[in-house]
């Protein structure tokens, strides 16, 4: 008995040390990490617009953008002096990005499912530079669930349309810290010692890169420091690039609330009532419906005189 199975695992060991074999199996496992690796990528967005040079960098390495490239959980966008780039995300949101400017996809989990709206998240860091934001479907039905971050301040969202800009070093025109403005909606802006206040419609925050010097005040400004903030190129078709897609996804979240079966046979019950519709109803006379009875014959099969 014992011999046999010492031939058996000397058979086994000749068999994986063949190089053939080997070779079989670390190609099979490297095709295995690869699809691990690629299934837990989660898809953020992509490239809708771009001017200009526009680098995409992640754990696989770095790449050019391009017209529909796709930006991946944990990737970073970086634009360089005169670039610019509007990243539609998975959600609906627009992230149009300034020039000489790069932000990082930290976090972001989106799902159809509208019983899963409230683990939605998008969390999204401003390295470099400055970034308008608008809002999607996260920020629509769990805004708690929208951050932008920068290394001074993170700015909340409650369904708006908002800049953002980083400044590292102190300028002629302004303080390095983080500035916010909102165009539409309400953001919240707070700083890293944990104050907090609330930006509107045409109003300007700053959170001071220094909170220790209390020459740089935290909070809202007296006007919107316009030299801080630039247009961008694709400013005006922000709106226009979002409502299609938000329209589209609303549906889609409409139609996942109902059983699958009930998908499947949604777009064929109008044909069905079309359908009853043609069939004529039966005639009723006294609140009764009358039928008419066949004709009466013969034995020669001859009608029957009355």
């Amino acid at each position: 008995m014992y011999p046999f199975k010492t031939v058996k695992f000397k058979m086994l060991t000749f068999f994986l040390n063949h190089p053939s074999v080997k070779a079989l199996l670390l190609t099979g496992l490297y095709f295995l990490c690869t699809m691990n690796s690629a299934m837990a990528a989660q898809l953020a967005g992509t490239v809708e617009r771009f001017v200009g040079e526009v680098r995409i960098s992640g754990s696989s390495g770095e790449r050019l953008a391009a017209a529909k490239s796709e930006i991946n959980e944990g990737e970073k966008i970086a634009t360089s002096s005169g670039a610019e780039a509007v990243v539609k995300m998975v959600d609906g949101a627009l992230l149009a990005i300034r020039p000489n400017s790069q932000i990082l996809i930290n976090t972001y989990r989106f799902s159809k499912d509208p019983k899963k709206a409230k683990e939605d998240s998008s969390i999204v860091q401003l390295l470099q530079g400055g970034l308008r934001a608008v809002t999607g479907l996260i920020g629509k039905q769990n805004p708690a669930g929208v951050q932008y971050r920068t290394v001074t301040a993170t700015v909340g969202i409650r369904g708006t349309d908002f800049e953002l800009v980083l400044l590292e070093e102190d300028t002629a025109e302004a303080t390095a810290g983080t500035y916010s403005r909102v165009f539409e909606g309400q953001t919240y802006i707070e700083s890293v010692d944990g104050r907090q206040v609330e930006v509107g419609v045409n109003q300007a925050a700053y959170a001071p890169r220094d909170v220790t010097n209390p020459a740089r005040q935290f909070g809202l400004l007296d006007k919107v420091p316009n030299k801080v903030f630039s247009t961008g190129k694709f400013d005006d078709i922000l709106q226009s690039l979002q409502q299609e897609d938000l329209q589209r996804l609303q549906t889609e979240r409409s139609n996942t609330s109902l059983p699958f079966q009930f998908q499947l046979i949604l777009p064929g019950l109008g044909n069905l009532f079309k359908q009853e519709k043609s069939i004529p109803a039966p005639t009723r006379s006294g609140g009764a419906t009358r039928t008419q009875a066949p004709p009466r014959t013969d034995a020669a099969g001859r009608p029957d005189s009355p």
